[in-house]
């Protein structure tokens, strides 16, 4: 496995990624997530948009 392509398109890639909205992002388990408050774990990975 190379990372040569994400490597070599990473701006263009962070943009993209950067102009979704959070549930753009996450549309597909946030239903999961119920109306209940709780806590949450941050594991640090992405550019911290979420």
């Amino acid at each position: 496995m190379t990372y040569a392509p994400y490597n070599s398109h990473v701006q263009r890639f962070f943009t993209q990624y950067q102009s979704l909205t959070f549930e753009q992002v996450h549309s597909d388990w946030l239903p999961q997530l119920g109306k209940k408050a709780g806590l949450a774990l941050d594991v640090g990975a992405g550019s911290g948009c979420d």
